[in-house]
């Protein structure tokens, strides 16, 4: 069930509301409870007064995305607790050592101001050293767990999180501030961009772990068996029985049926091919999934990850087996995109069809996980019957200092016109709106700048100087999804 579907259900008091929640996000909660208690008892406890706390907050202050509303009431409670697990313990050993703790009198540091700081300052590192440094500060993995997950040595972890460290003091000190608070920072940490927060998944690396200790369990009842079964041969002084002929029975068989004495039991092929393969029952050679039409179409889908050829496969055997491939190929002509889902050996493949007049797109998104492939939706999506007049006012109306072409401005009224979020996120006559175009970066990892439209969401409360932010971005070739309604919360 979707997120937005159990909120709805909170909202209008549906009893089943609580029930249907915890069937999908108790695990994921508990794993991340005990990663930062050390104790399911304890974790237990707490996931419940989450779930308590979603019933009676849900109804009156609707979050924006349930998951991270979910992880952070059970990370803030877990936080309060007083036992704590050996990742939590090294964890603020850790940050004792990044967070020195002698502020001069006149340093006040706020919440939101370090909260700020700290996203920045995220905003700042490549990916991989990003998500090390969330896997251990926000989901309290262990450096053993981080390493598994990211197929590191620990020795890796330990030089990354080390030099992200030295970084971070840095850059505190190059904005006056020589001291914060521990339990202050793990509490803006907390706060960090939900997309960060979902680029690991909670329960991946005890998940792991798990799997691990499993096999290893597997391994020594087997040795066990095998043992047992070799002494007990071994003490036997019974000899083994005679083997038993198959015995042909006269009742059942013709006489006439049995070969004869210097006859092959062999028939001889017949000598017209004919005979022997009628028409419509001849074998056709097999095809290697590499050269199917389904395959190639996914080896030309938008890979924003690195994608193993084993998932590919796996996608495009699951297309051939559970559907006709050609009608498959005929529904969904339009774009194909591949991503990485949670846990991080997960992805969709994302499959579109062309957009009729009614501006109305079939869209089917398969999973794969654990090399098992499965319908994870399928639906029809209606676009914005927005008029082009309105989205083009807007475009050609936003702020331009860079001098945009024109043809590159219809490329993103286009865009618009055609997307299934960004008109609704944006062109509402009850919200007040800044448009302008200006030249920015996508991924903090790339130095590479591009046109970029950009679209400020504003309060309706003057005093309130935090915003949503939308954007588009133009590499050269088309228009791609930018950030999606992001807080953008400035400084007291």
């Amino acid at each position: 069930m979707k997120d937005e579907e159990l909120v709805a259900r909170y909202c209008s008091g549906d009893r089943r509301a609580e029930a249907l929640t915890k069937d999908k996000y108790s695990v994921s909660c508990r794993e991340l409870a005990y990663q930062i208690l050390g104790n399911y008892d304890e974790a237990d406890s707490v996931v419940q007064e989450v779930f308590s706390l979603a019933d009676r907050l849900i109804p009156e202050k609707v979050p924006n995305n349930l998951q991270i509303f979910l992880w952070r009431a059970t990370r803030n409670l877990s936080l309060l607790r007083d036992c704590a697990s050996e990742a939590r313990n090294q964890v603020i050993s850790e940050m004792n050592d990044w967070l020195p703790c002698a502020p001069p009198p006149e340093c006040s540091l706020s919440k939101k101001e370090l909260f700020n700081l700290t996203n920045e300052f995220l905003s700042t590192l490549p990916a991989l050293d990003r998500k090390i440094l969330i896997a251990h500060f926000w989901h309290f993995l262990s450096i053993s767990a981080i390493a598994h997950c990211f197929n590191l040595s620990e020795e890796k972890v330990y030089s990354i999180l080390g030099m992200t460290g030295s970084r971070f003091q840095q850059y505190l000190e190059s904005h006056n501030l020589n001291s914060v608070e521990p339990a202050m920072f793990l509490q803006a940490f907390g706060y960090i961009r939900e997309t960060w927060i979902t680029e690991l998944p909670v329960s991946s690396a005890s998940s792991g772990s798990r799997k691990k200790w499993a096999v290893i369990a597997g391994c020594l009842c087997c040795i066990t068996f095998l043992g047992f079964a070799i002494f007990r041969h071994l003490l036997s002084d019974d000899t083994p029985p005679a083997p038993v002929l198959p015995t042909i029975s006269t009742a059942t068989t013709n006489p006439s049926s049995l070969p004869g004495i210097g006859e092959s039991s062999n028939p001889a092929p017949p000598d017209n091919e004919t005979e022997a393969n009628p028409a419509g029952s001849a074998t056709e050679p097999s095809v290697s999934i590499h050269e199917t039409e389904v395959y190639q179409k996914i080896m030309q889908a938008e890979k924003p990850h690195e994608v193993k050829e084993t998932v590919m496969e796996a996608f495009a055997q699951w297309i051939i087996d559970e559907n006709n491939a050609d009608d498959f190929l005929n529904t969904y002509d339009g774009e194909w995109m591949m991503k990485r889902d949670t846990p991080l050996t997960s992805f969709t493949l994302h499959c579109s069809g062309a957009v009729d007049e009614e501006h109305k797109q079939k869209y089917t998104v398969l999973r794969y996980e654990d090399g098992e492939v499965e319908l994870w939706v399928q639906t029809e999506i209606q676009y914005t019957d927005v008029p082009r007049e309105e989205i083009s006012e807007l475009v050609y109306g936003a702020r331009d200092e860079i001098g945009v072409p024109d043809e590159v401005k219809e490329e993103f009224i286009d865009f618009i016109l055609y997307s299934d979020w960004f008109a609704w996120s944006t062109i509402n006559p009850d919200q007040k709106t800044e448009w302008f175009f200006d030249m920015a970066r996508v991924g903090k990892d790339s130095d590479e700048k591009y046109i970029t439209l950009f679209v400020k969401i504003l309060d309706d409360d003057p005093n309130v100087t935090s915003y949503k932010l939308c954007t588009l971005y133009y590499n050269d070739t088309k228009v791609m999804d930018g950030m999606r309604d992001s807080p953008i919360i400035l400084p007291e």
